[in-house]
């Protein structure tokens, strides 16, 4: 079988001669384990919380090996469809290898996971890059298929979801989490599935259908889900002219959904903040969005000056607060990543750019950020409406949080930054695949 018109589907291997293999030796082509890689990026939680709750007991260290095989398998198909484009990729790898390996040793300690975070960002951009040929959006589409197909089922039966995931459980065996941090002793849905009687709903519409629950679908967490819904945006906005009138309608009601179901408050400042970025394009100088960490931060201290409250609510405008001032308790030693306070890496749980400098240290977070912003050329609508939105999504999401670092959104959102890499390349050798998008803008 071939990859052919864009379908996702194995292909025998075709050696340099020429000559197809026996087809007893089937190997499936890069966009389809690509693919994969992505998909299974996903929805894998999903798979081991009902392993979890139904086979067996797992511990922290099978989430790890779950994950480095899935870079593993990622690495594996860059590695096989290695091209130009992985280059400056490679290097950023090495830069961040030789800082970490350095800090590291003044440290005297270990920590692998903090490279962990940061690998995930050039290691998926990379395998984006092995996609060139292949249907993204379709890819996508069955992603949020999936995504809306179980939050569906969720709504529907809380109870037979939570049996048949125990999030709870899951979280208590595989993370940092204890049996206390979960209030409600009703339920073995994720501690934030339902919020404290005296927040509410923030997005109305799920108590008319009955629904008393956030939903969380395969992520099993509200929080993820509702980021999702962001990615989902800056997906469709990036891609909305080589969309058919039967595909955005489904992601725009289905995004709806998700964003509804997951009742994230982040999640709806921040997509609507990305649409109105999205309606001036035209107007936004080249790679200004290189200035949006900055300056989010920047309004961020603004709002604690003006704002400033002794009881942080824990809303939208008190978790700002609160991150402002975990990050001004950061000091010369932890700016440079070497003094890794166990009190400050707590509180920054709830200060993403915090959790981000201490653990990669003002350079690492330099490096990475212009990385980022400046190896994806602005030479197409596609790019630049795609890093608008990225630029937007990471800039907000690290003021109150460190979830861009989780694989589960991190895979799909950095392979659509190496696949629309691909989009504005000519190739140079004849090892290259020449990136072919989806459909023209016509749409045919």
């Amino acid at each position: 079988m071939a990859f052919e018109n864009g379908t996702i589907r194995p292909r025998y291997w075709v050696d340099p001669s020429g000559r197809q293999a026996s087809a007893s030796l089937p190997l499936p082509s890069r966009e389809f384990m690509a693919a994969a890689t992505v998909y299974t990026a996903v929805v894998f939680n999903f798979v081991l919380a009902i392993i979890n709750a139904h086979a067996f007991g797992l511990s922290k260290t099978s989430v790890i090996v779950a994950e480095m095989l899935i870079v593993g398998m990622a690495v594996a198909v860059c590695a096989r469809g290695l091209n130009r484009l992985m280059i400056p990729w490679l290097l950023v790898i090495s830069a961040l290898a030789i800082l970490f390996i350095f800090i590291s040793m003044f440290r005297q300690s270990l920590e692998a996971k903090y490279f962990r975070d940061v690998l995930l960002i050039p290691v998926f951009i990379m395998l984006g890059t092995t996609f060139a040929k292949g249907n993204i959006v379709r890819l996508f589409i069955v992603m949020q298929a999936t995504i809306l197909a179980v939050m569906i089922f969720e709504g529907a039966s809380p109870i037979l979801f939570g049996d048949l995931t125990n999030p709870q459980s899951y979280y208590v065996n595989t993370r940092d989490f204890v049996s206390e941090d979960f209030w409600n002793r009703d339920s073995n849905l994720f501690v934030s599935a339902m919020r404290p009687p005296e927040m509410g709903q923030f997005i109305p519409g799920l108590d008319l259908l009955g629904v008393t629950t956030r939903l969380s679908s395969v992520f099993l967490e509200p929080v993820t889900t509702g980021n999702w819904a962001t990615v989902a945006v800056i997906f469709m906005i990036a891609f909305w002219r080589n969309l058919t009138r039967k595909e955005s309608i489904f992601l725009v009601l289905s995004t709806f959904m998700i964003l509804v179901g997951s009742d994230g408050r982040f999640a709806t400042v921040t997509t609507l903040i990305i649409l109105a970025v999205g309606m001036i394009l035209r107007i936004i100088p080249r790679y200004a969005y290189a200035l949006y960490l900055p300056g989010a931060f920047v309004a961020a201290i603004v709002v604690g000056i003006f704002f400033n409250s002794s009881a942080r609510i824990d809303d939208f405008l008190g978790r700002l607060e609160f991150s402002v001032w975990v990050f001004t308790s950061i000091d010369f030693w932890n700016a440079v990543g070497i003094d890794l306070s166990p009190q400050l890496l707590g509180r920054s749980f709830d200060s993403g750019i915090t959790y981000f400098v201490i653990t990669q240290s003002f350079l690492g977070v330099f490096i990475i950020w212009l990385a980022i912003c400046f190896l994806q050329p602005q030479t197409n609508r596609t790019a630049i409406a795609f890093m608008n939105g990225l630029a937007i999504y990471i800039s907000l999401s690290l003021l109150i949080s460190y979830s861009m670092f989780s694989i589960k959104t991190a895979a799909p959102l950095w392979f659509l930054y190496g696949y629309i890499r691909t989009l504005s390349y000519s190739p140079m050798a004849h090892d290259v695949p020449n990136p072919v998008p989806y459909r023209s803008s016509s749409g045919g």
